[in-house]
């Protein structure tokens, strides 16, 4: 994508972007995301990791899931409909987060007539608001955000 290359782009630095033509997560943005993002995190822990993924076809391609073990991973998935009740950080971390984007989102048409974000503009928001999802706000559903800084 161009807007990628453009010198002025106003994208967080330190952060890793990517996207497929539809904004959709393909085998390729995914493997992406393992290698840039889940790999390094995994070397880093040093440790034993376990990864539940829902059914998302993509998940579950062989390639996807030979590369999630080759950086020392466990995954398993969670079968459909029970995402909801498995996946904690859906309700501890992602919930709150989704609200604070949903809040700048709304800032967002009030303040420019309803016309659309693109990428550039939302891409701050991304970065800004991640960082005030709190411990506390993951506490009250039982989830450690000790992980966050990480990924």
């Amino acid at each position: 994508m161009q807007e990628f290359g453009v010198a002025a782009n106003r994208y967080p630095e330190g952060q890793v972007y990517t996207v497929q033509d539809k904004a959709w997560v393909d085998s390729q943005v995914f493997l992406l995301w393992i290698n840039s993002i889940w790999s390094p995190f995994c070397a880093a822990a040093g440790d034993e990791i376990y990864l539940l993924l829902d059914e998302f076809s993509v998940h579950m391609k062989l390639e996807c899931v030979q590369a999630i073990q080759a950086s020392g991973t466990e995954v398993d998935f969670i079968p459909g409909g029970y995402t909801g009740a498995l996946q904690v950080l859906d309700k501890g971390v992602n919930k709150p987060f989704k609200q604070f984007v949903q809040q700048a989102y709304e800032r967002w048409i009030i303040a420019h007539d309803e016309a659309k974000p693109t990428r550039v503009d939302v891409a701050p928001w991304i970065h800004d608001l991640w960082e005030q999802v709190t411990a506390e706000q993951s506490q009250t559903h039982g989830i450690q955000l000790g992980y966050k800084a990480g990924l």
